[in-house]
């Protein structure tokens, strides 16, 4: 009889405590990055540019440079970090860490790769410039290209349309 008795205390105690540990929800909450168009308005550019017609962003043609948009949700921009490892046709030129006028973080990579000329043999200088721009659940991904030449020309341009980003437009 006391062995029946134990058997049930313990077959009672094993199920409280099965249902403790396995019947708990989980409270740890996976995100999925999403991507999709960025509004364009998030960002003023510098004069001469205007809005792309065949992506989302802007282009200077008379410069041949352009600002391509994307917008990512369920991530912060610090988890963009490192991004410009993973093309291993540029040369990394410099990695900058800063916070915007609204108070956003940005991660920003410039680099340099080459590009052919269309119709020529030559190639080209071009800069790159990888910019994550965000905290919380967006991150405004911009990517910057030009001519080096441009470069100077361009500098203030692009630093003032990267300081002034607003990832809520129209609120």
């Amino acid at each position: 009889m006391r062995l029946r008795n134990r058997t049930r205390i313990i077959s009672v105690i094993c199920l409280l405590f099965w249902s403790i540990a396995y019947g708990q929800s989980d409270s740890l909450v996976y995100r999925i990055p999403s991507s999709s168009l960025a509004d364009i308005s998030m960002i003023t550019v510098p004069d001469g540019f205007v809005q792309a017609t065949n992506f989302n962003g802007y282009l200077n043609s008379k410069l041949g440079s352009s600002i391509i948009m994307t917008l990512i949700e369920n991530v912060d921009s610090p988890a963009m970090d490192d991004a410009w490892e993973q093309d291993p046709s540029r040369t990394f030129v410099s990695r900058d860490s800063l916070t915007t006028t609204n108070g956003y973080n940005v991660f920003m990579y410039k680099e340099e790769t080459q590009a052919q000329i269309a119709g020529k043999t030559e190639f080209i200088k071009i800069f790159q410039y990888t910019v994550f721009i965000g905290s919380g659940e967006k991150v405004l991904w911009l990517s910057i290209s030009h001519s080096a030449d441009i470069d100077e020309l361009l500098q203030k341009g692009i630093m003032n349309t990267i300081m002034n980003a607003d990832l809520t437009p129209g609120i």
